[in-house]
């Protein structure tokens, strides 16, 4: 009834969240994230997932999957034969569980066990150029952005960054007040953001 109500607004950036929904979008704004600590695309030549990006610290980089990774298999269950959506549909699981994953880095293949818990979802990843021009990817705004986006500009600035680049594509959007901070932090003076 209350989702009817809510599609009735006709505001396309308006929705309705069932408590739990609402429990798990409220983890994600606050930072925390649960299960893999993965961010994936399909491979456009073999079909495979594609680790795009890894969270630090999260199940998947303890266990050893690395940026570049092809996952080819979950469970033993080939992706290109299930299916890419259906795969990554595939690979969630409960806290506490294990998933196996095949996965093909440098023209070998190997099996890693996973075990989902929760960790701080990682939002911001930075690197530098070979021009001296550094690159920052913010995937999205939550109660954790602020401080990685900081620490990894300063970290960038440090190593002598002549410039950066910030990469929002994709970004899913998140909380006003970390976007407001991140703008703070690069221009402290003058009106930030107004709203009516």
């Amino acid at each position: 009834l209350m989702m009817g109500y809510v599609a009735g607004l006709g505001d396309k950036y308006a929705y309705y969240y069932s408590s739990e929904e609402a429990s798990l979008r409220n983890d994600s704004l606050a930072g925390s994230g649960q299960g893999m600590g993965i961010i994936v695309v399909q491979h456009p030549d073999s079909g495979n997932i594609y680790v795009k990006n890894v969270y630090h610290e999260g199940p998947a980089d303890k266990a050893g999957i690395k940026v570049g990774d092809e996952i080819t298999a979950i469970d033993s269950v080939s992706v290109t034969e299930r299916g890419y959506q259906q795969s990554v549909t595939d690979i969630i699981r409960e806290l506490g569980e294990t998933v196996t994953v095949t996965v093909l880095r440098d023209g070998k293949t190997r099996d890693i066990k996973v075990e989902y818990s929760r960790f701080i979802a990682q939002t911001v990843f930075g690197q530098m150029l070979d021009s001296g021009v550094a690159y920052v990817e913010i995937t999205s705004f939550n109660g954790g952005t602020y401080t990685q986006f900081k620490n990894t500009v300063d970290i960038l600035v440090s190593e002598g960054a002549k410039g950066i680049i910030f990469d929002l594509r994709g970004n899913g959007g998140g909380t006003v007040n970390s976007v407001t901070q991140m703008v703070d932090y690069l221009c402290p003076e003058g009106v930030i953001m107004t709203a009516k």
